[in-house]
């Protein structure tokens, strides 16, 4: 399977977005920049019964201002 859904955990609502972002449009720039670099993640697919499972990844990156991530997962 592929990366299909990027979210950050701590930013789960426009309010905290609003206070820790300057606006919601660098908020979803960054969004779509980590999605970006994730495209390239594989992962098996899981089934039961026959039908796909869908389970969430939790990944701890650092977002870097050149556009590269860091991987800061224990």
């Amino acid at each position: 399977g592929k990366v299909t859904n990027v979210i950050m955990t701590e930013y789960q609502t426009k309010e905290l977005i609003s206070e820790f972002w300057d606006t919601k449009r660098e908020y979803n720039f960054c969004i779509r920049s980590i999605k970006k670099a994730l495209k390239g993640l594989q992962f098996d697919i899981l089934k039961r019964k026959g039908i796909p499972i869908e389970s969430n990844v939790n990944v701890e990156i650092w977002f870097n201002e050149d556009g590269t991530i860091e991987n800061w997962s224990e």
